[in-house]
């Protein structure tokens, strides 16, 4: 009996003991797919950053981009409207306005009483000459 008894001791000693090393087991388990959705999680929220940067300039590229297609037509309507004129374009990122007029013939200097000199007109994209449509 005192044979049994030992041995069922025993028995429950390496029971207990598989028992603990199973609960450990799972506890690092655990803690390994915990630091592994952290980290998942963590590349999620850095992606939707990197998407809402990428929205972000392509909105600004495609606003920048009407924005020269605008002053293209702008200038294309100067150039037919006064076809004796220069229009000049202006430097991208220049300050001021985005193109400039600038009166060359003596007819139109007559009219405006500068006979025999040259006006120049600043034209900004933003304030459109009558007649000029920005869909057009």
């Amino acid at each position: 009996m005192a044979l049994s008894k030992q041995l069922l001791e025993e028995k429950e000693k390496l029971a207990k003991q598989a028992s603990e090393l199973k609960e450990q087991a799972l506890k690092e388990i655990r803690e390994a797919n915990e630091l592994e959705l952290k980290a998942k999680d963590e590349k999620i929220a850095q992606m939707a950053k990197s998407i809402e940067d990428a929205k972000r300039k392509a909105e600004q590229g495609s606003m920048q981009i009407q924005g020269e297609a605008l002053e293209l037509a702008i200038e294309s309507w100067l150039s037919s409207q006064f076809p004796f004129d220069t229009v000049d374009e202006v430097k991208k990122g220049a300050f001021g306005a985005d193109c400039v007029l600038m009166n060359t013939t003596e007819m139109y200097g007559a009219l405006q009483g500068i006979a025999g000199s040259s006006a120049i007109v600043h034209i900004d994209a933003l304030e459109l000459p009558d007649g000029l449509d920005e869909n057009e």
